[in-house]
């Protein structure tokens, strides 16, 4: 995966999401960028600063999206005593045109598995990697290990 040009958090966020777990949500998420980018863990809670589309099948002639934009991650957290104690990350894979039969199955998601799974969650930890965050790859789940809060 590239990291697009201008597609990484604005500086604004940062401080904003912060201020946001301060105020007291468990789980802090933006839409908007059809890219991946960085998990934060702040005071054990998760702040997606981009997991990609879910589905996107937007076409325009003579126009094709970024690869990137047909990469997804799934986050499920799970919670014990009230606190984030994990965060699995399955990869997904939007189905392009000419990748499907049915047209009504373009771009809807697909698990990544294998080399295409560790290459998602590959990029995806290095995203992460600057707000101090370590994703472990096992088998075709990343999975953030969250230290429970005092």
């Amino acid at each position: 995966l590239v990291d697009p040009a201008g597609l990484r958090p604005a500086a604004f966020l940062q401080p904003l999401f912060h201020d946001a777990v301060d105020a007291g949500a468990d789980i802090v998420l933006t839409t908007g960028p059809h890219t991946l980018r960085g998990i934060e863990i702040y005071k054990g809670r998760p702040i997606f600063y981009g997991l990609g589309s879910l589905f996107f099948a937007i076409k325009i002639p003579g126009f094709n999206w970024p690869p990137e934009w047909y990469e997804s991650v799934l986050a499920v957290s799970r919670f014990a005593g009230g606190q984030v104690t994990e965060v699995r990350l399955y990869p997904l894979v939007l189905r392009q045109e000419g990748q499907v039969a049915e047209r009504s199955m373009i771009g809807s998601p697909r698990l990544a598995r294998g080399a295409e799974a560790r290459r998602i969650l590959g990029y995806l930890q290095q995203q992460s990697a600057p707000y101090g965050t370590h994703i472990d790859i096992v088998g075709d789940v990343g999975l953030i290990k969250v230290a429970p809060m005092r």
